[in-house]
């Protein structure tokens, strides 16, 4: 439906930038899966890898939620930290039922 839109002249101007966004956009689930595969193997031939990158999620996730705790001034940040373990080893399953079910106009499927 997006794609549909982006292609017709809903502006003179400016439109390649959209363009672009959107099939950036499209290749982040294609690899996130790759990169996942080659974040397993890595675990399976080095083990210590599995604490690196537990250790560096959790540095990205505390990078981000920074401005959180400056705007907000509580401990409450805390829980972007465990959210971004749950987002990454639980909620993988999403992008693929988006895919499968993209025709269905019920909860969770838009």
């Amino acid at each position: 439906m997006q794609l549909g839109y982006l292609f017709t002249r809903y502006r003179s101007k400016y439109r390649l930038m959209p363009i672009l966004e959107f099939f950036l956009a499209q290749l982040e689930y294609p690899l996130t899966l790759l990169f996942f595969g080659v974040l397993a193997a890595s675990i399976v031939a080095y083990p210590s890898m599995l604490f690196k990158f537990l250790t560096a999620l959790g540095l990205a996730s505390l990078l981000n939620l920074l401005y959180y705790l400056w705007l907000e001034r509580d401990l409450d940040f805390i829980y972007g930290v465990i959210y971004s373990y749950y987002a990454f080893f639980l909620l993988q399953w999403i992008y693929p039922y988006a895919c499968v079910t993209v025709r269905d106009r019920r909860w969770l499927t838009r």
